[in-house]
């Protein structure tokens, strides 16, 4: 695959979309082209992660994503920023006044989609040429990690059969399923082990890795490919929409994932209502000037923005290199980092509400500004957890796939209907801020309820790696 191609080739769209916002005529035409706008942010949002991850150094991968996300907040604000000065500034008049910054912006990028466009040809740019580790690791030790993460499997789910209060003896589809751990523990590739985790395979590139293998079954005088019988290989179907439907399973199917996005888009629809309702909200609970709360809410968006999110970046990859040892393998690699920052993302969503709740209570902006900044702060931080974690908890090879879902659920039940619900609450309160505001705050409550329990089972997770790390079932 050739990622920088269709980035540049969404770039390009939300360029073209941009002008045409600009250029629009009736609100209808301004609908469309704000729609088209959304092509550009997927191919970033989606596409653009796993290939920092590839890219970054191993001690850095986190800072390395949270200077890609540190732009998020910075745009906002700066969007904040300059549209309330140009305005204020009265440089130009009517209709054309505020078609000159998205007809600016659109045109300005064209360079940048052309420089995208030449790199998009080198080879070492695309997703097929990951490792496993920051080093050079020969195929022994791929295999070996690769053994081990299946041993990891097959000991979780044999430890449940242990502790169960039932006779140890236990049927699989007509099979003896004790017989079968007993012959996957002493032949982890090869076994056709029930606890085989079939999402497994698409975190290794070099086809010898691959257990799941095509099965040739002979019948009726002909020979037919068949995929496993477990149905979980995804990219073995040469039905797309049966890949595809495999590959969102592959996604869904981690628990870990879910409960991260979900909180995620609990947290951008406080973020977005904030952001689309925060100005209105300091000139009228606050009693500032337009231009003041503008300036005031801008310039607290960008230093909260760009310092939380660097701060989370570089705070997880601290505590992700304190954690590790020499010699950690790449399964366990993971499964710590995965630890690491679920626990930041619970820590800080507990501390964000409390922050924002105080703050939206205090009726002068030396109160409000520093409660709240702290909130918003706290919140920023979990930005690089957030999106460093869904490229390392989900195969390689559907990365964007979770990373596009993780954008989708963000809109649909965060900053897309969030203005929209806080406008009918306060015209239900006849336009009471604090009263709204600080019933959107409590919305933060989610976050906390999401990435606590994903906590607890990346911390499980991790002990039963370190478990089987210690053991080297089969591997000598």
């Amino acid at each position: 695959t050739r990622p920088l191609l269709l980035i540049s080739v969404g770039l390009l769209v939300w360029s073209l979309a941009v002008i045409g916002t600009g250029a629009s005529i009736e609100y209808g035409t301004i609908l469309i082209a704000r729609t088209l706008t959304g092509v550009g942010e997927a191919s970033f949002a989606c596409l653009a992660p796993p290939l920092i991850d590839l890219k970054a150094p191993s001690d850095k991968k986190s800072l390395w994503m949270a200077i890609f996300y540190i732009f998020i907040p910075v745009g906002y604000a700066f969007g904040y920023l300059l549209a309330g000065q140009w305005e204020n500034a009265h440089a130009m008049h009517g209709s054309i006044l505020w078609r000159v910054p998205f007809i600016f912006t659109g045109i300005i990028l064209w360079p940048f989609i052309l420089f995208v466009y030449y790199k998009s040809r080198d080879a070492s740019l695309t997703y097929g040429k990951k490792k496993l580790t920051s080093g050079d690791m020969n195929p022994s030790s791929i295999t070996n990690e690769y053994q081990e993460s299946l041993l990891e499997e097959a000991s979780s789910s044999l430890e449940g059969k242990q502790h169960s209060s039932g006779p140890h003896h236990y049927i699989h589809d007509g099979h003896d399923e004790a017989k079968e751990a007993d012959a996957f523990l002493q032949d982890p590739v090869s076994s056709s082990s029930p606890f085989i985790d079939q999402s497994l395979s698409l975190n290794h590139n070099d086809g010898q890795h691959h257990h799941h293998q095509q099965q040739q079954q002979r019948g009726g005088g002909g020979v037919r490919q068949m995929g496993t019988s477990q149905g979980g290989a995804v990219g073995l179907h040469d039905n797309n929409n049966t890949r595809f439907l495999d590959e969102l399973k592959t996604v869904l199917d981690n628990r870990i994932y879910v409960l991260i996005i979900l909180g995620y888009a609990a947290q951008t629809f406080v973020v977005g209502g904030f952001a689309y309702w925060g100005i209105e909200y300091v000139q009228g609970a606050l009693h500032l000037s337009e231009s003041t709360a503008t300036l005031s809410f801008g310039s607290l968006t960008v230093l909260t923005g760009v310092f939380g999110t660097a701060t989370g970046g570089i705070l997880l990859d601290y505590l992700r290199k304190k954690a590790m040892k020499p010699g950690t393998p790449p399964k366990l690699e993971t499964k710590i980092a995965a630890e690491k920052a679920t626990m930041l993302l619970a820590i800080c969503s507990v501390l964000s509400i409390p922050c924002v709740v105080i703050g939206i209570g205090i009726n002068h902006p030396a109160g409000f500004f520093p409660m709240v900044g702290l909130g918003e702060f706290l919140i920023f931080m979990c930005l690089t957890p957030i999106n460093s974690t869904v490229v390392w908890i989900t195969p390689y090879e559907v990365s964007p796939l979770a990373l596009a879902i993780s954008v989708l659920s963000n809109h649909l039940l965060g900053d897309a209907i969030s203005p929209i619900i806080i406008g009918e609450i306060l015209d239900y309160t006849n336009r009471n801020w604090r009263t709204t505001f600080v019933l959107m705050a409590f919305w933060l409550i989610w976050p906390i309820l999401m990435w606590i329990p994903a906590w607890s089972f990346a911390r499980s997770q991790l002990r039963q790696a370190e478990v089987v790390r210690r053991s080297k079932i089969g591997l000598g």
